[in-house]
């Protein structure tokens, strides 16, 4: 009987210790399923699911728990970084290079937080080693790392899901919401000054960039529907495709009370998202060696249980939409390099018994064949490929216009919290354009406004008022200067479609596109990797328009004090101006592509 008072009072300190370096607002939850396992599988079961939770809510190694103080993050990034740092050059010094990096390598494997298959033994190492030795970037890696780790013991404790927290758990919106009112309150708190004096706060500026949700929404919606646009001169078809993950993904299903997936794997959305952009790869590879163009839109959204799937709006030649919806369907369930026959009754069709099966796809398990993908053919006359698709963009970024969102039964509103939290807290891309021009060279050219368009050559090279330089010019030359301002006129209007017309139509080469962007080198960056500042557009070696007319500097503190003396911060990190890099890096996500995040920037 003492034995068994001992062995218990021992268990129950022993799971009391592992709960206490684990999250407060989830406690209850793990000591409850970890009573319900006890009473399903036994102790021995248990303890070792315990154990391996609270291994996940941990990095191994470093002693760094989900629970760890951002104090003692950055502590132990600088002690790490100075110890990578003078183990490498004392290994540098006393033996050989390949000696140093074997020895890097191994620590890193160590560590198991900087997946680094091969560092580099050549110039090509110095930025990678600039990273490894610096603290302020190892503190952002241990932290996304124990970020993940937070929210994967959520989803294993079933905690996000339908009818419990939609999409991310309550920590995760918690603290999104968090960061995002500190990232406000530092942007308000800083001024940007132009070379005129004009003076706006970086909020400000953030507001007029698509780092608004209603500006990202609206330009969104402006290019699909040129997508549409130019589908219907060319008498393209459009598909509607989805394309969701094997069961292995998903730790819960959707039904009440949340039952738990035996299927799952402990994979994480991040693992969802590289699994559909391996496949999405190979579908585009086999699609170009069909001589099948395609260009629209890919849309990537959150199941219930936080497992990420795709909507693709795809334009295409009508003879390939078969072949785009087979490629589609068969590799999403694993069916590989199948041979292909066309025959004038069938069309497009697959030899039987032709290809191969990856096991990882899981094709043959129940409700594959069904379910693994969609698609729909949008038909002109019962609407338009854009209005189909709306409600998907919406939800993906502020609810605008969505009632009830139909996964969760939530308003629009708040689901679009949720996908938004998720979408920061996994760092996966939302929106991709596939095809098409470059959407930075369309923001560039918006840059210049009527009344600035000769103002904007003068300054940059002494051009007359045609757009031109005033010397003799060629005749091609000319032409490309007339393509530049037209271009230029396309996009001010916000003609999504004319502007791909312009750029060479909407499956153009991006080698083969009449203009490229001019950038000037200035340096190097803190990693030292060459620093090129983004000057403007050329049409050719000769012809081109300065769209950034502007160099900025950013001071903290109002307008109204913003000539103050500039005191040192951890914003600006020192007492000069900053170059438009770092610029970027304050604004975290201003002028970023649709569906970015800050971290792509760090």
């Amino acid at each position: 009987m003492m034995m068994g008072r001992t062995f218990e009072k021992e268990q129950k300190d022993w799971e009391q210790a592992l709960i206490r370096k684990m999250p407060v607002f989830f406690r209850s939850d793990i000591q409850r399923a970890h009573a319900a396992q006890v009473k399903r599988e036994g102790l021995t079961a248990a303890n070792d699911r315990l154990r391996q939770l609270s291994v996940g809510l941990s990095l191994p190694g470093t002693g760094l728990t989900a629970t760890s103080a951002k104090e003692d993050i950055r502590e132990y990034s600088r002690l790490l970084s100075a110890r990578l740092e003078l183990g490498f050059h004392g290994l540098m010094k006393d033996a050989n290079n390949a000696s140093a990096f074997a020895w890097l390598r191994r620590e890193l494997h160590k560590l198991d937080c900087y997946a680094l298959d091969d560092v580099p033994e050549d110039r090509e190492a110095i930025p990678v080693l600039a990273r490894l030795f610096c603290p302020s970037w190892w503190s952002r890696q241990l932290s996304t790392r124990l970020k993940f780790g937070v929210e994967g013991a959520a989803r294993g404790l079933s905690m996000v899901g339908a009818y419990r927290s939609p999409y991310v758990s309550a920590w995760a919106l918690s603290e999104r919401r968090s960061q995002k009112a500190s990232n406000r309150r530092m942007m308000e708190n800083m001024v940007a000054e132009n070379q005129d004096g004009d003076q706006f706060t970086l909020a400000e500026l953030s507001d007029l960039s698509v780092s608004n949700p209603g500006i990202r929404r609206a330009e969104l919606m402006v290019r699909m529907r040129g997508f549409e646009d130019v589908a219907e001169a060319h008498g393209h078809r459009a598909l509607f495709l989805t394309i969701t993950t094997p069961s292995r993904f998903h730790p819960v299903h959707k039904r009440k009370g949340l039952p738990q997936n035996v299927k799952w794997d402990g994979s994480s959305p991040r693992d969802a998202q590289k699994w559909l952009c391996r496949i999405w790869a190979q579908v585009r590879a086999v699609l170009d060696r069909r001589g099948a163009q395609v260009y629209g839109f890919r849309i990537a959204e959150p199941h219930h249980d936080g497992t990420p799937h795709w909507h693709l709006l795809l334009f295409m030649a009508p003879k390939y939409a078969g072949l785009v919806r087979q490629v589609i369907h068969d590799y999403a369930r694993g069916f590989r390099r199948p041979r292909w026959k066309f025959s004038r009754t069938k069309g497009w069709y697959i030899q039987n018994n032709t290809g191969v099966c990856w096991l990882d796809c899981d094709g043959g398990e129940r409700g594959a064949d069904k379910y693994r993908t969609d698609c729909v053919v949008i038909d002109p006359k019962r609407g338009s490929a854009t209005g189909y698709i709306a409600k998907y963009v919406a939800k993906n970024i502020d609810g605008a216009h969505v009632d009830i969102d139909h996964e969760t039964g939530d308003l629009g509103t708040s689901s679009a919290e949720r996908v938004e939290a998720w979408a920061s807290t996994w760092r996966i891309r939302q929106f991709q354009q596939i095809g098409g021009p470059s959407v930075t060279m369309y923001r560039e050219l918006r840059r210049i406004k009527d009344d600035h368009w000769v103002e904007s050559w003068t300054k940059a090279d002494q051009l007359n008022d045609s757009g031109l330089r005033s010397n003799l010019l060629s005749l091609d030359e000319y032409e490309h200067g007339l393509l530049l301002q037209a271009a230029r006129e396309n996009a001010d209007a916000g003609d999504w479609a004319a502007f791909i017309n312009t750029m060479g139509g909407p499956v153009c080469k991006r080698a083969e596109r009449p203009f490229m962007f001019h950038r000037k080198t200035e340096g190097e960056t803190r990693y030292g990797e060459v620093k090129k500042r983004l000057l403007g557009i050329l049409a050719n070696a000769r012809v081109g328009i300065k769209t950034r007319l502007y160099r900025w500097t950013v001071r903290p503190g109002s307008k109204a004090d913003a000539q103050a003396a500039v005191t040192w911060s951890t914003v600006n990190n020192c007492t000069g101006s900053l170059d438009p890099d770092e610029l970027d890096l304050i604004r975290m996500d201003y002028e970023r592509g649709a569906g970015e995040t800050h971290s792509q920037w760090l």
